[in-house]
């Protein structure tokens, strides 16, 4: 599929350009209209046009029918576009249309460009390759009859008497397109039929018969008979119903192709947007929760314990001295601490738990269904865990500390999410000044007025 080539018009889409070349396509750009023409008419075989909407700058609807009354069925993407919906619809029936927006993530692009190369090419006329028949007739004369004519006609056949040689030889090659008598020695022209596309079950069937009826019609169609040549035959009625056959046969891969193309790329860009959704919530660094999730997360959770009466927990964790460790080892062994701490907090929190980065060398987490004593109990064994945790950095061993700052619902003046962070924030600076590598809550405040009044 990547070796088709593409003619992409536009000085704006040369990035685009560019992430097709790097997914394996053979791109031609070109910056104007005109170009494209000119390369269109030199009859090169591009499976695809991409180009922005743009009628002032002669790239549009006008474009698009010039460039298929030169290379009819080529299915077009644009990009950058602010279409008329009734200038589009009439595009699309003399070709494939898409669209391509701003964001130009590569996974997306080639989701969007196979596509419409496999559309186009569902549109094209058959190609001029050769189907492989088999004929099977117990009439030797129309035996011969038919094994001249097809390979007058510049077909590939093979001739058989029998449902047994043919059976025997089905197992063995394979065809396109299976002629049959309707009434065989053996067995029916039919059953024969259904026997074979066990095997051959994209082949095509056409059936002999000197009397069709309804009947047989119906009969024929439940066993996947495509059509039927009626006694006494013509040259040039078998030769048409072979083309027709082998037409319908050809369509029928393309459409096959198609649908896998269309899977393929479903199932690419499935994964993309989970990708992308992932993306959006985690912190590049650490893959904890970013700040813009957690709070919708404690958000969430405020109100859900509101309603249910249940407790919350919040914790805000910060690195002891972690300028000192960026000043001296290096930020690379900063990131190390981090993302470090990152798996201490996820290996020690329940799945139910919701860790986050706060920002900087902050970290967060909250304690659904957890009463503050609960809360208080994990601060201070994570405390005792980072303190005695040797962090693997590439400058060696490091060792540091955290202070913790614990709020819940249950302290006094909460109100809302907002209070609750507000709170930890504030017993986490009663933690660094009670010289760090402690836990403290907000609740311990409450009771301590001295300490409260220095804060």
């Amino acid at each position: 599929m990547q070796t088709e080539k593409v003619l992409v018009i536009g000085e704006a889409n040369g990035r685009l350009a560019e992430v097709l070349e790097g997914e394996g396509y053979r791109v031609k750009l070109v910056k104007t209209g005109y170009e494209a023409l000119e390369e269109i008419g030199k009859r090169e075989p591009f499976g695809l046009l991409i180009l922005p909407f743009e009628e002032r700058t002669g790239c549009g609807p006008g474009l698009v029918r010039a460039v298929r009354e030169l290379r009819p069925y080529i299915p077009v993407v644009f990009t950058d576009m602010d279409p008329r919906v009734e200038e589009v619809l009439a595009l699309m029936k003399d070709g494939p249309v898409d669209f391509l927006g701003k964001h130009w993530q590569s996974i997306l692009i080639n989701s969007v460009v196979r596509r419409s190369i496999l559309a186009g090419r569902s549109d094209l006329p058959t190609s001029e390759e050769r189907p492989s028949i088999l004929v099977v007739e117990d009439d030797e004369s129309i035996r011969w009859a038919m094994g001249t004519v097809l390979e007058e006609a510049g077909f590939s056949c093979r001739v058989v008497s029998c449902p047994s040689d043919a059976l025997r030889i089905i197992q063995k090659e394979h065809f396109h397109i299976i002629i049959t008598d309707l009434h065989l020695p053996e067995m029916e022209g039919t059953e024969l039929v259904k026997e074979m596309t066990q095997y051959l079950p994209e082949a095509k069937a056409i059936i002999i018969t000197g009397s069709p009826s309804v009947e047989s019609a119906v009969e024929a169609v439940k066993h996947s008979v495509l059509d039927y040549i009626v006694k006494p035959l013509k040259a040039e009625e078998v030769v048409q119903r072979i083309r027709s056959a082998w037409q319908k046969y050809k369509q029928a891969a393309l459409i096959k192709e198609l649908l896998q193309g269309l899977q393929t790329a479903n199932a690419e860009l499935e994964k993309a947007n989970k990708r992308l959704s992932t993306l959006s919530i985690t912190d590049g660094l650490t893959s904890l929760y970013n700040h813009r999730f957690i709070m919708e997360c404690l958000s969430s959770e405020y109100k859900r314990i509101l309603r249910y009466k249940h407790p919350l927990s919040v914790l805000l964790l910060d690195i002891d001295n972690f300028k000192r460790i960026n000043d001296t080892y290096g930020h690379a062994t900063g990131d190390g601490v981090l993302v470090g701490l990152a798996k201490i907090l996820r290996e020690q929190t329940r799945q139910a738990d919701i860790v986050g980065r706060y920002g900087g060398e902050e970290f967060w987490i909250i304690l659904p269904d957890t009463s503050l004593a609960g809360a208080k109990e994990l601060a201070g064994r994570l405390v005792e865990e980072v303190a005695r945790h040797n962090f693997v950095v590439s400058s060696g061993v490091l060792n540091t500390t955290i202070s913790v700052g614990v709020a819940s619902t249950s302290d006094i003046g909460v109100i809302s999410p907002e209070t609750m962070l507000e709170h930890a924030d504030k017993a986490l600076y009663v933690a660094k000044k009670r010289g760090k590598n402690q836990a403290c809550c907000w609740e311990e405040l409450q009771a301590d007025a001295p300490i409260q009044s220095q804060v």
